[in-house]
């Protein structure tokens, strides 16, 4: 029996608007011209995304960037139902931290992380409408990481990228006691331990999405300072984090 006039209008239909479905994808498979993990491939991650950490919190993960934040609280009166004044202490950080990593053959990448971060403080102290304010010396912190990796291709848009590091840091961090009004800088140094798995959806043949869980291990050493006294401890850190962003791969 032959179909209908219906049957053949809707069977025509549906072989176009398959063939209006498919015709996209396959043109955007042709805008991938190499595999992923390629030798020669330069690969900049991180160039806009978020870290949130176990130490950190969640925090703009980027190659460059500057934040603010201020901590206020209230200074105790002599009548406990009153307020003397308050305090607030100002943070600025900036940082420059470049990432990247070459495959020097198919799929093996060589690479790292450089990340220089300078934090300003001050800490206002007001009391029955008068002002005061004290700042704090400029601290910075060093991250070198050289690290390797190997890529996973699945496909040529998705793959999986584990990388491990071995470097050193030196992260300070400045701090303020409001009743006394004075500062402390805590310093933890030594070398880091660094492993990250990510996965990686490429959007075209430059720009990828990609995920990763990272462990950051340090074993060092922990150093405060309160005006002129300075105390060392041993001391180590564990983190957790998760990371994700728009990278850029670079076909050399």
């Amino acid at each position: 029996m032959r179909p209908t006039p219906l049957v053949r209008f809707v069977a025509t239909l549906a072989a176009f608007s398959a063939v209006l479905a498919f015709a996209p994808l396959a043109r955007a498979q042709t805008d991938i011209r190499t595999p992923l993990g390629a030798r020669t491939t330069l690969v900049i991650d991180e160039l806009s995304g978020f870290r949130a950490s176990t130490v950190g919190g969640v925090n703009y993960a980027g190659p460059i960037g500057i934040s603010f934040q201020n901590v206020s609280e209230n200074v105790p009166a002599a009548n406990p139902t009153a307020s003397a004044g308050s305090v607030t202490a100002h943070y600025t950080n900036v940082w420059f931290a470049p990432s990247a990593d070459y495959f020097v053959i198919d799929h093996l990448s060589i690479g790292g992380l450089i990340e220089v971060t300078s934090t300003s403080s001050s800490l206002s102290t007001t009391v029955f409408n008068r002002t005061t304010s004290v700042s704090q010396p400029t601290v910075t912190s060093l991250t070198i990481l050289p690290r390797v990796g190997w890529m996973f291709a699945i496909s040529d848009r998705f793959g999986i990228w584990p990388r491990g590091g071995l470097g050193y840091a030196a992260h300070t961090t400045s701090s303020f006691d409001p009743t006394a009004a004075t500062g402390t800088t805590d310093t933890l140094s030594g070398f880091v331990v660094d492993l990250d798995v990510g996965f990686l959806y490429r959007i075209n043949q430059s720009f990828f999405l990609s995920g990763r869980p990272e462990v950051t291990f340090v074993p060092g050493s922990h150093t405060e300072t309160t005006g002129n006294t300075s105390t060392s401890l041993g001391a180590t850190v564990f983190q957790f984090a998760m990371v994700g962003g728009v990278g850029i791969m670079l076909d050399l």
